[in-house]
């Protein structure tokens, strides 16, 4: 018999400040510990390469936080003029 290994994978509730709404994932423990260690979830995702990020749900979630975080800049922008 041949042993195999399932990854430990746990279903989390996480939150974005900039998209302002709680996504429920499933990571594993070292990502949290990622996501920890980079100092929030945004964070995590903002600043970590496309290629390790490795998942077409976190990658779209990346462009959506840039876009949203582009909207923010120009809305503080505008009021300050």
């Amino acid at each position: 018999m041949t042993r195999t290994y399932k990854p430990n994978v746990v279903k989390k509730k996480l939150y974005s400040p900039t998209l302002d709404k709680t996504l429920q994932l499933r990571v594993t423990p070292h990502t949290l510990r990622c996501i920890d260690k980079a100092g929030g979830f945004d964070e995590y995702i903002m600043n970590t390469k496309d290629k390790d990020l490795d998942s077409n749900l976190a990658i779209g979630l990346k462009k959506s936080m840039w876009e949203q975080k582009k909207t923010q800049e120009a809305a503080a922008a505008a009021a300050l003029e």
